[in-house]
């Protein structure tokens, strides 16, 4: 249901002296005797399943323009809609899963100690994994989010789709799942190695996606690709440049 803006300031009390109130005054020149009918009446008329004349998708009363935020959810033939849990996603969760990929590969070049190495390295098997499913529009629940959802044409990815794909499998058996494919040999494993060559087209793939999201919902992306940070050695809980 569309959010109403306040008209008060622009229709009540409009109209003393010998200046009119505007036409669209005229359903409510006293709207503050009116405001929950006005806004119900708007609100319900620009949903997609009102039950007045915004009915069948058609648009709602014009003069209820005035008073209806754009960018909300309107009449097909007013504004675009705006979901505010992919702006969410878009302004929190998938930065911070960017983010952790970047970090988790950077702690794996600079921490020698093992179980830390390990901690890492698992993190950014996760977050992979994580924006893989979501550049590659790939559902297993359907509650799931994807990148097609916010771009503009459908977006397919062209960087990750580069990754060698045994490293998805390595994620499944040796991260996500306990199977029987797990193995105690090196090479099975995810390594630092598998890592600084995804990383990279995981970064390719996120600034790609952002010059095509839809212009309703390029406001909400603000991650940036961070400039290389220098390597550091921490041996002994002592930071070494």
């Amino acid at each position: 249901m569309a959010r109403v803006r306040s008209p008060s300031r622009r229709c009540y009390g409009v109209g003393g002296g010998s200046q009119s109130p505007p036409a669209w005054c005229a359903p409510f020149p006293d709207y503050e005797h009116h405001r929950a009918n006005v806004e119900l009446t708007c609100a319900v008329a620009s949903s997609p399943g009102g039950s007045r004349s915004g009915r069948g998708g058609q648009s709602p009363p014009e003069w209820c323009a005035p008073f209806l935020i754009p960018g909300i959810v309107l009449g097909k033939d007013m504004t675009k809609s705006i979901d505010t849990m992919l702006e969410e996603i878009l302004n929190e969760h998938l930065m911070y899963e960017l983010n952790q990929l970047e970090d988790s590969l950077y702690i794996v070049r600079c921490c020698p100690i093992w179980f830390i190495t390990n901690a890492a390295i698992e993190s950014w098997c996760v977050h992979a994994r994580s924006l893989d499913d979501f550049f590659r529009n790939i559902r297993s629940k359907s509650d799931d989010v994807t990148a097609e959802e916010v771009t503009s044409p459908t977006y397919t990815a062209r960087f990750v789709t580069k990754i060698d794909r045994n490293l998805r499998i390595k994620i499944n058996k040796q991260i996500a799942h306990i199977t029987r494919g797990r193995t105690r040999e090196s090479a099975d494993r995810v390594t630092d190695r598998d890592m600084e060559r995804a990383t990279p087209l995981f970064l390719n793939e996120a600034e790609a996606f952002g010059k095509q999201i839809k212009p309703e919902y390029a406001p909400a992306w603000k991650w940036q690709r961070r400039a290389p940070r220098p390597t550091i050695s921490m041996i002994g809980g002592v930071t070494i440049l």
